[in-house]
């Protein structure tokens, strides 16, 4: 087995990497891919200094879906079997009090017009991952579902609202 997961790491990332590492590949190859959560992320501190200002994601929901596509479509072509993980749900409170830290954090907040923007947000970029996976009839790990119906839910997620904790992995 090979990690190339990187924190913070976009689809463009895993675009880069997968085409340097996988030249070819035997029946074994099995590529997993789970990215969206960094490419949903906004410059909060740039916000919170210009809220005005025009603000873009990491990456854009169109080129996110694109280039997920052509990533499917190269480990395919090199023979790999590709599996898709959708994203583990993010918490908005613990995730607004996490990119606020040092910044204004009544300035992120009238941005975002609510907390909840945050999840919303974020569940767009996890329906395009799904979408990808029905589209190309690949097998879905569906991390989320097993958050989201966790009667403990709260300590599955990070102090950062986005990432899980220790028992959130498990």
């Amino acid at each position: 087995m090979k990690n190339f997961s990187k924190m913070g790491a976009t689809i463009e990332y895993g675009e880069r990497v997968l085409k340097e590492e996988l030249k070819d590949s035997d029946d074994d190859c099995i590529v997993l891919f789970e990215y969206g959560g960094n490419d949903c992320d906004y410059p909060w501190k740039a916000i919170s200094e210009n809220p005005n200002d025009k603000h873009n994601c990491r990456t854009a929901p169109s080129v996110f879906e694109k280039t997920y596509k052509t990533c499917v479509e190269y480990a395919r072509s090199m023979g790999a079997k590709v599996l898709i993980s959708n994203l583990p749900p993010l918490d908005s409170d613990k995730y607004m009090d996490w990119i606020s830290r040092g910044l204004d954090y009544d300035v992120i907040l009238n941005w975002l017009g609510d907390k909840s923007m945050l999840y919303r947000w974020h569940e767009n970029y996890n329906r395009l991952v799904e979408k990808i996976a029905d589209k190309f009839d690949i097998s879905l790990v569906d991390v989320r579902g097993a958050f989201l119906t966790a009667h403990n839910f709260k300590t599955l997620i990070s102090a950062d609202g986005i990432h899980p904790t220790e028992d959130g992995h498990s």
